[in-house]
């Protein structure tokens, strides 16, 4: 991590040759069977586990529960489902939340919300640097993918001045904001948030690699599409959810193909959610669309 104040503890930590660190996860958003945050944070007590680290995980979940997972452990804190989708629970008892803060004495803490769980962990009166893990911005997410077409992306974050200047000061109480780009690193420096840090999340090569190509199965799946053998295809596994704009990906797919003069490209979408059946309707009517 470059960026950091030469004051951090983080800075230490992180240019150390060798340390065994114990991390603590405050994940309001992990349950069991969540989404893009439970497949990072699995990956992350695997890695933990495979460095020598020790990671331990506070959820909210149906029930006070410790549990050994994939390494590391899992603190599930009892709280109510939430009402909009009852596959994840409300992260709401701050004092056990530090209480098992305190009980573990963690080397690092992170905060996985913009919400409770980000103001528990950074309440928390510990001596252990904190980091501020930004999974998502919401700005982007919902005002943007419904009003940015409309009015432009500029009006949309200058209308939620009010949510930026609320990151600031939860940004303010952690050592780093950390995020999965360079480009959302720029973003959140040019919305105020200080010091955030960029690091890029990484491709599983061993699953997904050129060594794994199957020349028949491309033909296969080019044939489906309508387009020639030799063309290029193009694959993408998506949640159908708003944020993950696959109408957007169809549409810039269909832009590019319009400029080349053989049309030699397929796209073929895996994956299912709540916009199924306006992405599927947006396919049917796309060329070269699977």
């Amino acid at each position: 991590m470059t960026g950091l104040r030469r004051d951090n503890p983080l800075r230490v930590l992180v240019n150390a040759v060798e340390v065994v660190m114990k991390v603590v996860d405050v994940a309001e958003f992990y349950a069991e069977q969540g989404g893009g945050v439970r497949t990072y944070i699995n990956q992350k007590l695997r890695a933990g586990e495979r460095l020598g680290h020790e990671v331990v995980v506070i959820a909210p979940g149906p029930e006070d529960k410790e549990e050994e997972r994939l390494g590391g452990r899992i603190l599930w804190v009892k709280g109510p489902p939430m009402p909009f989708d009852p596959r994840y629970f409300v992260l709401w008892r701050e004092r056990a939340v530090h209480e098992l803060l305190d009980r573990e004495a963690p080397d690092v803490v992170e905060g996985s919300s913009p919400w409770s769980g980000g103001w528990f962990a950074a309440r928390w009166r510990g001596n252990a640097p904190k980091a501020f893990i930004f999974h998502q911005d919401p700005v982007a997410v919902y005002p943007e993918t419904f009003l940015a077409h409309r009015i432009g992306r500029e009006p949309v974050n200058k209308l939620f001045g009010w949510y930026w200047a609320y990151l600031r000061r939860l940004a303010g109480a952690y050592d780093a904001t950390v995020v999965s780009g360079h480009w959302l690193a720029e973003k959140l420096r040019d919305f105020g948030l200080p010091r955030p840090q960029a690091v890029p999340f990484g491709i599983n090569k061993s699953r997904f690699s050129p060594s794994h190509e199957s020349v028949q199965v491309k033909r296969d799946w080019l044939d489906r599409c309508g387009v020639a053998r030799d063309g290029q295809l193009l694959v993408t596994i998506s949640r159908f959810h708003p944020e993950k704009r696959v109408g957007m990906l169809i549409r810039a797919f269909a832009d590019a193909s319009a400029e080349r003069s053989d049309r030699a490209m397929g796209l073929v979408i895996f994956g299912d959610g709540p916009l199924r059946k306006s992405i599927k309707r947006l396919a049917d009517r796309t060329p070269g669309v699977r």
